[in-house]
């Protein structure tokens, strides 16, 4: 659309390339305040000269005082030196029609051209909105089509009541899923169930997490704090571990020794044991050699 706005302001005045009658062109406005020129003929090709002057000027005015200088409402009457201005003026009102109804197309094109990327623009968006399909005839028109040159206008009635409920059908479609969003929302925020507005809500909401975050922050720090003590006690926990196995290490140790003291204890027990049958047996042979020599 910017595109076509440039190319028309940038179009050059159609009554700016316009030639003017060699024998016209020497009357000026200059020549109405001479006091040597004819006051009749004056009056007669004032209106001509102020025509001419408008022209090289490359207003669009001069189209307008062609009224004034053609008809029998006129201000003066046609003459023959005024038909050559006539036919002038004729053929630049024509080249100006012409250039108004190319400018009119070239319009009417953009404005179709937008229509196209609009209505490519909806069925995007409702292929985007849970896969909504746009409600389109097949022999649907897809765009306002391009008036008459007579000034008639076709039909675009039904393209553009299915552009129009296409766009309802996806706005409700949005305003579902935003509501639905809401609802949801609305579960876990204190008070959601009460009656209020989308805005209301949403600052409450806000309000909300903003607790959630710092009551989330308080959380971390206290969880900080509890990893540094267990860390703490973990660490106090691998140095008595390793003292208790240190201290196990020397129990074994004692009680193999304990052992050690006990087996040689029953060994030499044993000995002894032996040591006092032999002793025994010896005082008995002594007895019994006594009392042989006693009876000799």
């Amino acid at each position: 659309m910017m595109s076509a706005t440039a190319s028309r302001s940038t179009r050059r005045n159609p009554l700016d390339s316009f030639v003017l009658d060699p024998s016209l062109d020497s009357a000026t406005l200059d020549s109405l305040d001479d006091p040597n020129v004819d006051p009749t003929l004056a009056d007669q090709s004032r209106l001509s000269d102020l025509a001419q002057h408008v022209v090289k000027s490359g207003t669009d005015d001069a189209a307008s005082l062609l009224a004034f200088s053609t008809g029998d409402e006129g201000l003066f009457e046609p003459s023959v030196q005024h038909q050559g201005f006539n036919e002038l003026m004729e053929a630049a009102e024509r080249t100006h029609q012409e250039m108004e109804h190319v400018e009119q197309e070239e319009q009417e094109e953009q404005e179709e051209q937008e229509e196209q990327e609009q209505q490519m623009d909806v069925q995007e968006e409702i292929a985007t909105e849970d896969d909504v399909r746009p409600r389109r005839l097949p022999d649907a028109p897809r765009g306002r089509k391009r008036k008459s040159r007579d000034g008639g206008e076709d039909d675009t009635a039904e393209s553009t009541r299915l552009k129009k409920d296409s766009h309802k059908e996806v706005e409700r479609r949005r305003r579902e899923n935003i509501n639905d969003g809401i609802n949801e929302i609305a579960k876990h925020v204190p008070g959601g169930g009460e009656k209020m507005g989308k805005g209301t809500f949403l600052r409450r909401a806000a309000e909300y997490l903003g607790e959630l975050s710092a009551r989330a922050n308080i959380h971390d720090a206290e969880m900080a704090k509890k990893e540094e003590e267990r860390s703490n006690a973990q660490a106090d926990l691998a140095h008595v571990q390793a003292q208790l196995a240190e201290e196990q290490a020397r129990a074994l140790r004692l009680e193999k020794s304990f052992q050690e003291a006990d087996d040689r204890a029953a060994q030499t027990q044993f000995q002894l044991s032996i040591a006092k049958s032999e002793l025994d047996l010896v005082k008995k042979q002594l007895e019994d050699a006594q009392a042989e020599l006693s009876r000799r």
